[in-house]
């Protein structure tokens, strides 16, 4: 079936890179909850948003931040749907006392000291960047299936805030953008670039060699979500192809 029927969602314009940064900002404070108890802090894509694995041992509680057009709040799993703090005007410092706070309240004492994020408030979430996310999800998901055995696990960093995952020296990723590249955009990291891209994609070689494929170019090259994850996939894999 369709996972994707309607057209990509517009991300970009003049109010999106502060909008990104608040919940970059946010994901930070998700990735040290994590790394509080387990040491580790790589997150995980999820339907609108993002979400950690299942912690600790005995309780298996997700910090997770929802990005679904009607509320879009921080949370901790399992919660009933919408039970949250509001993003928009949410701090990284306020995030982190609400996590702590919410994994008092299932008797877990999270590792996470607020004093040390930002006070900065966090803008309303671009409109569609849930849709973003679970679409990167999903085109990283299968083309890392496809990618074979070696390929690692698909991961959402933190420090960077993009999806990506390994396989025998690329990485394939989707980003949300940057400084230099403030819109979104699918990547693949090479050391070998050359052959067939899709529509709107382009090898590169500053400031990183690879390939580049803008979330615009792919919107305006395809129709659907379900064609633009097709393209994405094809994307990937004409990375992976340069393998050695």
């Amino acid at each position: 079936g369709l996972i994707f029927p309607d057209p990509l969602p517009d991300l970009g314009g003049p109010a999106y890179p502060a909008a990104r940064d608040g919940l970059h900002r946010i994901a930070q404070v998700i990735g040290a909850a994590r790394r509080g108890l387990t040491g580790r802090f790589g997150l995980r894509g999820r339907a609108n948003g993002i979400t950690t694995p299942g912690f600790p041992d005995d309780a298996l509680l997700q910090p997770a931040m929802v990005c679904e057009p009607a509320r879009p709040h921080l949370t901790v799993l399992p919660a009933p749907d919408g039970v949250g703090a509001a993003l928009e005007g949410l701090s990284a410092r306020a995030a982190a006392a609400d996590l702590v706070q919410r994994f008092r309240e299932r008797g877990v004492d999270l590792s996470l000291d607020p004093s040390g994020f930002s006070d900065q408030p966090a803008p309303a979430p671009p409109t569609g960047f849930g849709t973003f996310l679970s679409f990167g999800a999903h085109a990283l998901a299968r083309s890392r299936y496809e990618a074979g055995p070696d390929a690692g696990r698909v991961q959402l960093w933190p420090e960077h805030f993009d999806q990506a995952f390994d396989s025998r020296r690329v990485t394939c990723g989707v980003a949300p953008g940057d400084e230099r590249d403030p819109e979104p955009y699918l990547y693949v990291l090479t050391d070998r670039p050359g052959g067939h891209l899709p529509e709107g994609a382009e090898w590169r070689e500053e400031p990183w060699t690879g390939a580049v494929l803008r979330w615009r170019d792919l919107k305006a090259t395809t129709t659907t979500g379900d064609e633009a994850l097709t393209a994405a996939r094809a994307f990937f894999s004409a990375g992976l192809a340069t393998r050695p």
